[in-house]
């Protein structure tokens, strides 16, 4: 590299060149910083309206936002280890044995967990009486794993696998994301499976960065509370949540 640059810059003293290389690697140091590759789960519902959210957010702070699909543990891992730039969104509780990561202190989705059974439903049920029975559920998700005992948990590819599961009697209930859940019994026009009304857990999901970027996830903090106070957060929920349920209406209708 010197020798090349010693060819159209031959008067310029080596400690200058050697000076002017490291300001040309921080400089590049930093524009590679601007787009940041998120860590996102697979087909989730969730996963889309946390997208929704932080395609503004991350706009709003001039910063590239690159989402890409990863197996849910293998997304916290990298992300953790400075694989990828950050996870798209976790819980509070897995966050903290995440040391590498920041916290971003706006939720940007929430993580409704809906016990799903065959026949008729009770109105509720508890940790207590799943944790006697085989439950089906997407393998990775730590707020399902800490939530039930290993006993308990029967892991699957993904929802729908768990869904599967549970119709074929090999679970005696599916546990999942309430709207990606009930989204897909809908645009499979799965019968004979009830959910429960009342669901077993309702947590605030957040955003996270690797430490290295802690400048960024500062800038994102600040645009996103601004966001939350004005409402535009709960309304892009809205518009998603709507949006999702309208194309599992419209999946319900096609031609199988």
């Amino acid at each position: 590299m010197i020798r090349l640059l010693r060819r159209y810059t031959p008067s310029l003293p080596l400690h200058a060149l050697l000076a002017w290389l490291a300001r040309l690697s921080l400089a590049l140091h930093c524009v590679g910083a601007s787009a940041l590759t998120i860590g996102s789960p697979d087909n989730s519902e969730v996963a889309q309206m946390a997208q929704a959210v932080l395609r503004q957010a991350y706009a709003k702070a001039g910063i590239e936002f690159r989402p890409t699909s990863l197996p849910l543990r293998r997304s916290l891992q990298m992300a953790d280890r400075g694989e990828t730039d950050g996870e798209m969104m976790r819980s509070a509780g897995t966050l903290q044995t995440m040391p590498q990561l920041i916290r971003i202190d706006v939720p940007v989705a929430r993580l409704v967990l809906t016990v799903y059974r065959r026949g008729e439903c009770p109105r509720s049920t508890s940790v207590a009486e799943l944790s006697q029975q085989r439950v089906a559920y997407f393998r990775g998700t730590r707020s399902i794993e800490r939530l039930l005992p290993a006993s308990a948990l029967m892991p699957a590819d993904d929802t729908w696998d768990a869904l599967r599961r549970l119709q074929a009697g090999i679970a005696d209930a599916a546990i999942g994301a309430e709207l990606e859940t009930d989204a897909l019994l809908l645009a499979h026009g799965v019968h004979g499976i009830c959910k429960i009304a009342e669901p077993v857990s309702d947590a605030p999901l957040y955003h996270a960065l690797h430490e290295r970027h802690a400048a960024a996830a500062a800038k994102l903090e600040q645009v996103l509370k601004e966001m939350q106070a004005g409402g535009e957060v709960a309304r892009i929920w809205a518009a998603e949540e709507r949006r999702i349920r309208e194309e599992a209406v419209r999946k319900s209708r096609m031609p199988k």
